[in-house]
């Protein structure tokens, strides 16, 4: 699921500004583990402001 959450993102990343369009809500999720500081260090951090307005994670 993660590997799947990340291949995603990436993609979503990947686009050029002129095809991207930010969204209102982006869910991330995963198991509540190590595996998954990295995205809960990417909402801290603000990461993800340029993809969506509001970052969760479920």
């Amino acid at each position: 699921m993660l590997e799947k959450a990340l291949l995603f993102l990436s993609l979503v990343l990947a686009l050029s500004a002129n095809e991207f369009k930010k969204v209102d809500k982006l869910v991330l999720s995963g198991p509540m583990a190590s595996v998954s500081h990295p995205l809960l260090h990417m909402i801290e951090t603000n990461a993800l402001s340029d993809v969506a307005d509001i970052v969760d994670y479920l």
